[in-house]
């Protein structure tokens, strides 16, 4: 089908060459392209797309909109205004068998609870790998979601998922803030590095298990590594280290031996 309408318009610019026949007709074919390459926009989305075609200088007499598309040409149903975060009434478990419903809470969680949101389970992970036990066998094909309560998440591995995970949906819980990181929190006591002058901030903490850290954020902000000279590497570059103490010592200037034999020539 594009083919044939990328043809027609490319023959409709040989034969005109105007504004009203291909310029506007190619741009709401850009739209349905859109459609057709991201099918989950909602018409918002595709108004603001549409609203963009038709903000070019070159475009001013286009009246690009998705409420022109041939929804049923594309074989699609027209999608909704906008999307609504989730509702609690729409997460309660109903009588309808063929959806369930897993709760996740970091801090009030236990992996050996039963899923409930009054008995929630702590990690993804659990949620995942155990899922046929909650959600039951017979479930693999009806839809399954798996809530995670507010907080953040760690991931003590990467969260692997396939075709068995099908018709599963991870999602907040409505009105929460929940935060999936595969960072690894720090539960140390910090303090003052015993070697440091009085005037340098600098702490530490023991890190034991740990293998490799790439990178620390205190706070949600971005912690920079002791180093020698202390240095801000986003700022000035090179010029310091993480394994320096201090500056190399300069050794004496080197004089070589000679020997001065002056020569007269006449």
């Amino acid at each position: 089908m594009w083919k044939k309408l990328l043809f027609g318009a490319l023959l409709t610019l040989w034969a005109n060459g105007n504004q009203k026949t291909f310029d506007c007709p190619m741009r709401q074919l850009a739209l349905e392209f859109a459609v057709e390459i991201q099918p989950s926009l909602t018409m918002d989305q595709l108004q603001e797309i549409a609203d963009a075609l038709n903000g070019a200088q070159e475009a001013q007499n286009c009246s690009v909109s998705p409420e022109l598309i041939d929804w049923k040409n594309l074989k699609r149903e027209k999608p909704k205004r906008h999307r609504t975060p989730a509702k609690w009434d729409d997460l309660q478990p109903s009588n309808d068998k063929s959806k369930v419903y897993i709760f996740v809470d970091v801090k009030r969680g236990d992996d050996a609870n039963d899923g409930t949101i009054d008995s929630p389970l702590q990690s993804i992970h659990t949620a995942i790998d155990q899922k046929d036990f909650f959600f039951g066998m017979y479930l693999k094909k009806k839809k399954k979601k798996s809530i995670l309560r507010g907080g953040r998440h760690y991931l003590k591995e990467t969260v692997t998922l396939d075709y068995e995970d099908s018709n599963m949906v991870i999602t907040n819980y409505d009105g929460e803030s929940a935060d999936v990181s595969g960072a690894v929190p720090i539960e140390c006591t910090w303090k003052l590095y015993k070697q440091n002058p009085s005037n340098v901030n600098i702490y530490e903490c023991s890190v034991t298990g740990i293998s490799t850290i790439n990178g620390l954020r205190v706070n949600g902000k971005r912690a920079i590594r002791a180093r020698y000279p202390n240095a801000n590497p986003e700022t000035q570059g090179f010029g310091s280290s993480l394994q320096a103490i201090s500056w190399l010592s300069l050794p004496p200037p080197y004089v070589p031996d000679f020997e001065f034999n002056p020569e007269f020539f006449f």
